[in-house]
């Protein structure tokens, strides 16, 4: 668990004292609006709500977000580099959108990720290895390594071969 400071001057808002949007929320089958968003939201999930356009680099601002989950929309354009200034996120799910570009190195910054999901999208290029990320790489290595040795261990059961090792490959 981590200390995140809390401001006693009062509420923040995203765009400060001037707000140009607004949201309308649909919770539990009741609309609600909102004329401003509270920078203080810890958890915003935006799943499957047929979103289209790019993720607003504003979305970065949010400081104090823990999860954030804009998949299953149609999300399109390059994931927003802002992202990487939200210092306390853990979670950051951008699955099933038509999102394109590359990965930002900025989300590399994200020290506390310990979920990601971008996948089913349409973006290129290598993924950036830093910080959480070479964890990500480290953690995928090992689950296809003991996917694979569940694999040939399957299969030798089945022939009736008895295994003695299995070496590091």
């Amino acid at each position: 668990m981590k200390d995140i400071p809390v401001d006693k001057s009062g509420p923040k808002y995203m765009g400060g004292d001037y707000y140009q949007d607004s949201v309308i929320i649909t919770l539990k089958g009741l609309d609600f609006k909102l004329e401003r968003i509270l920078t203080s939201f810890t958890v915003i999930d935006f799943s499957s709500n047929h979103f289209k356009g790019s993720i607003p680099k504003e979305v970065g601002e949010l400081k104090s977000l823990i999860v954030l989950n804009f998949s299953h929309n149609s999300l399109a354009g390059n994931i927003p580099p802002s992202l990487g200034k939200m210092a306390a996120l853990e979670s950051l799910d951008l699955s099933s959108n038509k999102l394109q570009g590359r990965i930002p190195v900025q989300l590399t910054d994200l020290t506390y990720l310990g979920a990601l999901n971008l996948s089913h999208n349409n973006l290129e290029g290598q993924i950036p290895l830093a910080n959480q990320f070479d964890t990500f790489e480290r953690l995928l290595r090992w689950q296809l390594w003991t996917m694979w040795i569940s694999i040939v261990k399957e299969m030798w059961q089945r022939s009736g071969t008895r295994i003695t090792s299995i070496n590091n490959c």
